[in-house]
């Protein structure tokens, strides 16, 4: 999606269409869920920066609105929010890193 500057000054380089990323990234480590591109709904943390970890996790993929919702499976609490582009086909994919 990103095209190199191809040296001349024809400005076409310079426009930019502000489109949701391919992915929603979801940061979870000690027990708590990182929120780094946005604020918790549910949040304690006065930045707003992390959530409690709930025993389960759910993960939400709204394909016609283009956005992906992850919640507390038990209290179906919503706990962050984000916009990914759907224009293709939508592939979830998790990465599991260290122990736990």
């Amino acid at each position: 999606r990103y095209d190199p500057d191809s040296g001349h000054d024809s400005g076409a380089e310079d426009t930019t269409v502000e489109a949701p990323p391919p992915y929603a990234f979801l940061t979870i480590g000690m027990g708590k869920i990182l929120l780094s591109h946005g604020s918790a709904l549910t949040s304690r943390d006065p930045n707003g920066c992390t959530v409690p970890l709930p025993p389960r996790l759910g993960v939400c993929l709204d394909y016609e609105q283009g956005k992906v919702s992850f919640y507390d499976a038990v209290s179906f609490r919503e706990l962050w929010e984000c916009g990914v582009d759907c224009s293709g086909p939508v592939c979830p994919a998790f990465c599991f890193i260290g122990g736990g």
